[in-house]
């Protein structure tokens, strides 16, 4: 996504990933790209109150993804977190986000759409994770953002959309 927003036009592009083998690859990626920036941290809502967040990871080389939702049999690392409103401090103008944080994109967008803060965003990207009542929490976010966002695409396989603020916001 990131390569595809430069590659694009979209201007000054800036990425958070907090799994270290994800990250490595993410850099390696972007490393010639001069307009992107990427920082090995995760992303939370501001009611978070530290400054480390554990993730998991299951057992085994090369595990190409990770998540806040623990389960049996997986290992542990701890990773710096920066508040979501921080974030909107740091980068005034933000033409895309995308949020694919396996399962903690309810929390998060619960909590954007409670402070008004979606229309900071010309695009908003989910990739929406199966957890426990997450049909009912979907709709009630999906049903949040068409106040002030209509929906470009909705892939139902991998639960993947894009919301982009109408024009009249």
């Amino acid at each position: 996504y990131i390569r595809y927003a430069f590659e694009n036009g979209i201007g000054k592009v800036y990425g958070y990933e907090p799994d270290p083998y994800l990250f490595k690859i993410l850099q390696k990626n972007v490393k010639k790209l001069n307009r992107v920036s990427v920082y090995r941290c995760a992303i939370v809502d501001s009611i978070f109150e530290s400054d480390m967040i554990e993730f998991f990871v299951p057992k085994g080389k090369g595990k190409a993804w990770s998540s806040i939702l623990s389960t049996k049999g997986r290992n542990c690392f701890k990773v710096p977190c920066k508040k979501i409103v921080d974030v909107f401090e740091d980068h005034k103008d933000i033409t895309l986000v995308k949020v694919d944080i396996e399962g903690a994109e309810y929390d998060l967008l619960d909590y954007i759409i409670e402070k008004g803060l979606q229309t900071k965003f010309d695009n908003i990207q989910i990739q929406f994770h199966i957890i426990a009542d997450y049909e009912k929490r979907r709709e009630k976010i999906r049903k949040e953002l068409s106040k002030t966002h209509h929906l470009t695409f909705d892939f139902p396989v991998g639960l993947h959309e894009n919301w982009k603020l109408n024009k009249n916001i």
